[in-house]
Formats: C-alpha cells, structure tokens, sequence
C-alpha cells in the first residue's frame, strides 16, 4: 500500500506494478453486491438513531416512497409514513455512518424519482440497490485511513467483480513495471 491521492485514488503497488484505484466505485462494488446479497443472505446492518428523524416530501415524492418503501426497508432504512408526505426514520443503514441520514434518503428519493420521470417506469429492486450503494460509498475527496484503505481494498478483492461498479465504470487502472520503467526511460 502506498496511500491515497487527491483523497479520491487509492494508489497501490503490486508486482505487477501500480494499481489506481477509484476509492468511491470501488466502495460503490463492495456496498451494491452486500445489498443484492451476492456474499450470501446476511441481514443488512442497520445504525438506530437516538432521536427519529422526521423526512419531509413533496407529494411526489411521497407516492413514489411509499410504492417502494419495502425496497428501502430492504437496503436498511426503518422508516414509517408520519402524516401527509412525511416517514420518521428511525434507523439507518450502517454503512452511512458518519454521513447526514437524512440527506443521503432524500438524495435516494430524489433520484427514484428523477428516474421514474426520465424513464417512465418505477425503478426496479436492482436498481435501487445501484443508488443505494452510489447514495452510501465513501466519495471522491473523502480522506481515508490507512486502515480504510486496506480494508476497503481486502472487501473489493472478495467481491464477485472487482473491475467495475455497479454502474459500469472501471476500479482500478494498472500502471505496469515495463511500461513505467519505459516512460522514465529505464529500459
């Protein structure tokens, strides 16, 4: 392990040479394959709050919630319609902690919806796991840990496809010894 760059790369040597790896696709893989339960059928955890938090919806947003509000249950959100367009949120997924809960289920909303309208369909299961685990992953200019890189690095090579995100992009890039040795005129 080397370290990380721009608080976006996580940048590793191998003996191979370097790999570059995109910090928030790659959590982006680890989280998407927990959620659809490609490691197995394991509850999703889930962070209580001290105090529920009360999530406030145009009507919109409110109908489309409640159609799939057993899909969000599902990736780890206890929430429960409060009155009108509001849910209180009482526990979250636990893998966004740190992270403002509330925000993060409007952002999901919010694409749910943009989504149903662009495309004039109600997004599927899958594909609010795909925002889910986009909406939960560390983002580009995060700071991690040396531990978190390490840790997020030994979860990606566990997962099924280590190449690329739910969404299609690539991880990681590799910067091969030959080719870096040529490009420094060392051969």
């Amino acid at each position: 392990m080397i370290g990380q760059a721009m608080n976006t790369f996580i940048v590793a040597e191998t003996n191979h040479g370097l790999v570059v790896i995109d910090q928030h696709v790659a959590h982006e893989r680890v989280i998407y394959e927990y959620l659809c339960g490609l490691k197995g059928p394991t509850a999703i955890e889930k962070q209580r709050l001290l105090v529920p938090q009360t999530l406030h919806l145009d009507r919109r947003s409110s109908v489309l919630l409640r159609e799939k509000l057993d899909e969000l249950i599902g990736v780890g959100f206890e929430l429960e319609p409060f009155g009108g367009e509001s849910y209180v949120v009482r526990a979250v997924p636990a893998a966004i902690r740190n992270k403002n809960p509330l925000k993060i289920l409007g952002d999901l909303v919010d694409e749910l919806v943009e989504t149903s309208i662009s495309h004039k369909l109600v997004p599927t299961r899958e594909q609010i796991w795909i925002m889910s685990s986009c909406k939960m992953a560390v983002k580009a200019g995060d700071p991690l840990t040396l531990a978190e890189m390490e840790k997020l690095i030994a979860d990606l090579a566990a997962t099924e496809n280590p190449y690329l995100c739910p969404h299609g992009r690539p991880i990681t890039i590799t910067l091969g010894r030959d080719a870096l040795l040529r490009m420094f005129k060392r051969t």
